[in-house]
């Protein structure tokens, strides 16, 4: 027996140094000792299982990790691929308002030269005018003093001419 407990292991060993020393006697036949080594072939069956399962649970485990490291990969790749799309756009809008301000400020100096030269021309004409008014204000107030001295010699005339009759 000693042999049979030396090639399993101690928690077998122990098992069966614990069967051994029980009040079941061994009987010729073996009976415990055959009942023993079923346990032990069990256990070893049970170990293999177990073996088998933990190598199946790390590869499972080996291969979430790397599924999830592929998903995470490619949520950043998604991620970086629409912050480029974004600076992209943000930068066509850049452009696009540049434009827009320039077009506008051009607008704006082409319709204000346009309002200057108008106040230009306008402050022109009414100057023109002015000067056209004031000779013609002086024409008027020199046909007025004519007007009042031709009355007057007219009046004196017609005077002399109607004391003569």
């Amino acid at each position: 027996m000693a042999e049979i407990l030396g090639t399993i292991g101690p928690a077998a060993a122990a098992a069966a140094a614990a069967a051994a020393a029980s009040t079941t006697p061994l009987n010729p036949d073996g009976e415990l000792l055959d009942s023993i080594e079923i346990q032990l072939h069990r256990e070893r069956q049970r170990n293999r299982e177990l073996t088998a399962e933990v190598a199946r649970l790390k590869r499972a485990c080996g291969d979430l990790s790397t599924a999830a490291e592929v998903e995470e990969e490619r949520m950043v790749n998604r991620m970086l691929g629409r912050l480029l799309e974004l600076r992209k756009e943000k930068e066509a809008l850049a452009i696009e308002v540049e434009l827009e301000e320039e077009h506008l400020t051009n607008t704006m100096q082409r319709r204000l030269a346009e309002a200057l030269l108008q106040k230009s021309v306008a402050e022109s004409r009414a100057e023109g005018l002015s000067t056209r008014v004031e000779r013609l204000e002086e024409s008027f107030n020199t046909l007025g003093r004519r007007l009042r001295a031709f009355e007057i010699s007219n009046g004196a005339a017609e005077n002399r001419r109607s004391g003569a009759h």
